[in-house]
């Protein structure tokens, strides 16, 4: 067999690493799975305490307060119904109401997600789950179901992903048009993933300083004896 020359080892080399650099960066297909059901298990209620009126991102916290919950409609303003237990409608902008996300606050995940997605018109939606693989990289998964009435769901992650964020859109195709929404209701969450602290660039200082001290006193020790 022929040796390959420099030139061409170097094109092949260089061929291989994008070949295992686009491979890398693939986005791998997540294990998502939606139920026309109700699992609350190991989830909390999303709760408002306030009435919310005409807002670009209303801010709802889970029962325990440890995280905040946004809600966004990419149709106009939100609202909600009460205080209370999480009821969203659409803000006197919104119309046709037929697009409703959420997420939590400050980059935090969630494993589980219960929602009642009431249609105000049948009609088809689109769910979309975004989130993080377990062993790196993102993934978008659409589910396309129909709507009638109260339409109750549950999400869940069930090999280690962790989602961000779910939207829920009406979606008009050759089945005819979108569902539209009266409003999204008693919404839970649960799996919640805590990002570790990075400690602060004082804190850093304040430990680095320590390890100085103490590292000194070392010294000093050795000298003496």
């Amino acid at each position: 067999m022929k040796k390959l020359p420099l030139k061409g080892k170097l094109l092949f080399s260089l061929l291989a690493f994008v070949v295992v650099t686009l491979a890398a960066s693939t986005t791998a297909r997540a294990d998502i799975v939606i139920t026309r059901a109700v699992d609350n298990t190991g989830t909390e209620n999303v709760l408002f305490d306030q009435n919310l009126l005409n807002l670009n991102v209303i801010v709802g916290n889970v029962n325990s307060g440890l995280f905040a919950v946004n809600f966004t409609s990419t149709g106009g303003t939100l609202s909600t119904a009460a205080s209370g237990q999480a009821r969203v409608l659409a803000g006197s902008n919104n119309s046709p109401f037929d697009q409703i996300s959420f997420e939590l606050q400050g980059g935090h995940t969630f494993t589980n997600a219960v929602f009642n997605l009431n249609a105000a018109t049948t009609g088809q939606i689109e769910i979309l789950v975004e989130g993080v693989n377990i062993n790196g990289g993102t993934f978008a998964q659409v589910f396309l179901v129909d709507m009638n009435g109260e339409n109750f769901f549950t999400v869940h992650a069930v090999n280690g992903q962790a989602i961000t964020k779910i939207s829920l859109t009406g979606i008009t195709n050759i089945n005819g048009p979108g569902a539209t929404f009266e409003d999204l209701r008693q919404v839970r969450i649960g799996g919640f993933d805590v990002p570790s602290e990075i400690p602060e660039p004082a804190t850093m200082l304040l430990f680095g300083t320590g390890l100085i001290g103490a590292a000194a006193g070392v010294r000093r020790r050795f000298r003496k004896s």
